[in-house]
């Protein structure tokens, strides 16, 4: 319910069609694992499906979820063009894509893998050329009653602890609307000021413009016409007299293959936010920062 509701409005927009079956709804049952993975693997099969229906007239994605034996499954469905069968078998390979260049990275569903695995789950699809395409999870379900109880502690534990509100700047780069409607939001909701930039030029533009003083850029890594990393460059050679905190934001496995932290020039940024965006996480990485 979270991850649909974060993200149904800006898709609407897009054309885009959500039908959700949730058997689960009104049932406790619990898994064992990581609030913000499972969230992350939702996120890229949502992206995936709403990629996969561009071009149709009628876009359209459907969520379910229902208990399979010891299984909670989670299926996520679309009305798209479809998965050839060639090359099915090779969808969640590492940086395997069928998105056109600078559209795709390959690791949305090799991450997706990756994060069922690690809850002992497994993943499945079924598709048909022009019939759309159906991606199922798998995740087995926790009966040990202790477990419950923690994990309901917990989470009550979670949800008592009042956040203090952030009253800073911020400035979001990234190419992708939605992308900057989502950290914009739960920006706004912990207590900044945000403004969004589509691309390294278009950030500088506003550095070098905007009377704001900027107390924390987050940036995408890979965009058109000016990246994450030339932007950290060029902010370094505009002499301002109080430098801005910065941050990139990235997929898990992307971040993999970038050089470390301490590396060259990564010595100048301020670490990685990660997408798509853990809360907690997100507040208690700019908390360190910018305390």
């Amino acid at each position: 319910n979270e991850s649909i509701d974060l993200i149904e409005k800006i898709y609407e927009k897009e054309g885009v069609d959500f039908e959700a079956n949730f058997v689960l709804e009104k049932k406790a049952v619990f898994v064992h694992g990581h609030r913000g993975r499972m969230q992350q693997a939702l996120f890229n099969l949502l992206t995936n499906a709403k990629d996969a229906t561009s071009g149709q007239k009628n876009r359209k994605i459907t969520v379910r979820s229902e208990l399979a034996g010891e299984y909670v499954l989670i299926e996520v469905s679309d009305n798209g063009a479809g998965i050839p069968p060639e090359i099915q078998d090779k969808i969640f390979d590492p940086f395997f894509t069928t998105k056109d260049v600078n559209k795709g990275t390959g690791i949305g569903l090799s991450l997706v893998q990756t994060i069922v695995k690690e809850h002992s789950g497994t993943i499945s699809l079924a598709s048909k050329i022009n019939d759309g395409t159906v991606f199922t999870m798998l995740i087995p379900i926790v009966v040990d009653a202790k477990t419950v109880v923690e994990a309901k502690s917990k989470i009550l534990l979670e949800n008592s602890t009042p956040k203090k509100k952030l009253c800073f700047n911020a400035l979001v780069v990234d190419d992708e609307e939605e992308i900057r409607e989502l950290l914009s939001e739960l920006l706004v909701d912990f207590g900044f000021s945000v403004d969004v930039a589509v691309n390294g030029a278009d950030a500088l533009d506003k550095l070098r413009q905007s009377g704001t003083k900027f107390d924390v850029i987050i940036s995408d890594v890979k965009m058109p016409v000016m990246d994450g990393p030339t932007l950290l460059k060029k902010l370094k050679g505009l002499g301002l007299s109080s430098e801005p905190k910065f941050l990139f934001m990235t997929g898990g496995v992307e971040a993999e293959v970038m050089p470390k932290k301490d590396c060259s020039d990564n010595d100048l940024f301020d670490g990685y936010l990660y997408k798509p965006y853990d809360e907690d996480v997100v507040y208690s990485k700019l908390l360190e920062i910018l305390s």
